[in-house]
């Protein structure tokens, strides 16, 4: 899910959820929104799938001369590393050597508090939940269901929600038609010509002679992982 205008200090961001198959977040990316100023912060929070606490927060930090990436990882209400490495650009960076991390901030800095962490992820997560204005009641209800993609039509009325991994809901005739259509596995569909080889020119082939030309088609459906 996405959600926009997230108030993150003294600025406004945007929020990225990826969500288990339990409805659970598993991972938060908060992105600067609005004209780019002299340096930009994106932070991900990777969560614990069961407590949903944060295990680890990497950020980086764009400045107009390099990029800056650093990694704080959490046990529980406890930060337990935290590490940082520079370079020119981001393509640079895993070549970068890593150093331990110095906060700008000093012992105020909210990156070693996991109980500060865990807030803002929280945050963001209940954010994430609040219905957008942009789109309809149906739309909203649909994106509470994880929907990547949505779709509508008029005469009759009609919607179509794509929920990665779950299912495709299909809604006709103004809500008196629902159609909900299962998560099927991709197949790769190959066809293979089998052919015997041609008879020796001027020596005719006897009827049912092995010698003669036939074709044969085999078709294997084999299952492609979605990813």
């Amino acid at each position: 899910m996405a959600a926009h205008n997230f108030v993150n200090g003294d600025n406004s961001a945007g929020i990225i959820g990826l969500y288990s198959l339990q409805n659970k977040p598993i991972r938060l990316y908060i992105f600067p929104e609005g004209p780019p100023g002299d340096s930009s912060i994106e932070t991900w929070f990777y969560l614990d799938t069961l407590t949903t606490d944060v295990k680890m927060v990497r950020e980086v930090v764009t400045t107009k001369t390099g990029v800056i990436e650093n990694t704080f990882y959490f046990d529980a209400d406890t930060l337990v590393g935290s590490e940082s490495r520079k370079a020119q650009d981001l393509s640079s960076l895993t070549a970068a050597a890593i150093t331990p991390y110095e906060s700008p901030f000093g012992k105020t800095d909210y990156r070693f508090s996991a109980a500060e962490v865990n807030q803002l992820a929280q945050r963001a997560s209940a954010a994430l939940q609040i219905d957008r204005k942009d789109l309809s009641p149906k739309a909203n209800e649909m994106r509470q269901q994880g929907a990547s993609h949505w779709a509508v039509g008029n005469e009759p009325g009609w919607s179509l929600a794509v929920i990665p991994h779950k299912k495709i809901i299909y809604t006709g005739n103004y809500g008196e038609n629902i159609i909900e259509f299962p998560q099927q596995m991709p197949r790769k569909e190959i066809t293979t010509q089998l052919s015997s080889p041609p008879a020796p020119m001027g020596i005719p082939s006897p009827p049912n002679s092995p010698m003669k030309p036939a074709q044969t088609t085999a078709t294997r459906h084999i299952p492609s992982p979605l990813r």
